[in-house]
């Protein structure tokens, strides 16, 4: 159908502050990266795919293997956040979540099927913000193992692979925050490696050097406490590390967290 079916890769927080009947009065000192999400959901949306693919670095975890929700319904709200009204309903995309599972399998890669739970925040305040968009297609969404470091980019060879065999147009969003360690007032604390982190994080996306991100140092993101590069390495290889269009629209950190 088409030679390219990967139509749009995209990088998202996924704080709940970032939501405004979340974050409230909190929202004013993340505009940039709110206006930066509400554009990033828009382009996705625009590119007209038929499935959107998310890899969240909260949904439930393994070891070694990849987990792909298999509910019919993807389903999830934000009320334990205070965001009562942030409630996600998408259908998912059974014949690609299923087809992935035989294109990861061939490249070594194993998963697992996660069932009669709800979506984490990782999945859901992205999905927000496309929803928003006018989001409302069938939709996978990716768990990471908490060890395997050569898997995600295998992983996303097969998401590519299964876009193609079922001639899918599929646009990517990978889910995840930078450095949860910038400030004193930040959730783990503060290390002086977490900027550190940031910037060289940030300096390789705006290189387009994509294919540099799995190999930075295991060192500093254990420092930084990131829970983003090993969802942004899935979208990459699914992409092939294309960098037409590839832009950094936002970075902040006022609360001790990089979005």
């Amino acid at each position: 159908m088409q030679n390219d079916p990967i139509v749009f890769a995209g990088l998202m927080p996924h704080a709940p502050v970032l939501l405004p009947n979340v974050g409230k009065e909190r929202v004013a000192h993340v505009r940039r990266t709110v206006w930066a999400m509400a554009k990033v959901a828009a382009h996705a949306v625009a590119a007209a795919p038929e499935t959107l693919v998310l890899i969240s670095p909260h949904s439930p975890r393994r070891p070694e293997t990849f987990g792909i929700w298999s509910t019919p319904r993807l389903r999830g709200s934000l009320a334990e956040f205070g965001g009562a009204g942030e409630w996600i309903d998408l259908p998912l995309d059974r014949a690609f979540a299923e087809w992935l599972e035989t294109e990861a399998a061939r490249r070594g890669v194993g998963t697992w099927r996660i069932a009669g739970e709800s979506l984490d925040h990782g999945a859901l305040v992205p999905l927000s913000y496309l929803v928003s968009a006018g989001w409302r297609r069938p939709t996978v969404i990716i768990s990471l193992p908490t060890k395997n470091q050569d898997g995600p980019e295998r992983l996303g060879e097969a998401i590519a692979a299964t876009a193609q065999t079922l001639e899918r147009r599929v646009a990517l969003i990978a889910s995840g925050d930078m450095s949860h360690r910038l400030t004193a007032a930040a959730p783990g604390g503060y290390d002086p490696a977490g900027i550190h982190f940031d910037k060289t994080f940030l300096g390789l996306l705006r290189r387009g050097a994509g294919q540099e991100i799995g190999d930075m140092d295991r060192d500093l993101q254990a420092h930084a406490a990131e829970d983003v590069v090993d969802s942004t390495r899935v979208a990459l290889a699914a992409s092939g590390y294309a960098t037409q269009g590839r832009d950094v629209l936002s970075y902040e950190g006022p609360f001790g967290v990089g979005y």
